[in-house]
């Protein structure tokens, strides 16, 4: 699986990052809201890990950008 996990706290970037490697996933870690909407393709990702306390904005306010993203394409990805 192609995972993007948006995660602000190192620590926990790590511990997931490696949990998720142990099942061998392959993982995009980014910190912010705007990293994430950078890097976020319809089609691009198999499941989105969302962190709703970021720093730097909410994951429910990035959750309604990243769907909008989406809208036209034929992907859905769980977040």
């Amino acid at each position: 699986l192609k995972i993007l996990l948006i995660e602000d706290n190192v620590i926990a970037q790590n511990a997931e990052k490696k949990i998720l490697m142990n099942c061998s996933c392959l993982t995009d870690v980014v910190a912010t809201p705007k990293q994430a909407d950078e890097l976020f393709k319809p089609g691009k990702y198999d499941l989105v890990l969302m962190d709703l306390t970021l720093k730097e904005g909410d994951g429910y306010n990035l959750t309604a950008t990243l769907r909008s993203r989406e809208q036209g394409s034929n992907y859905r990805v769980p977040i």
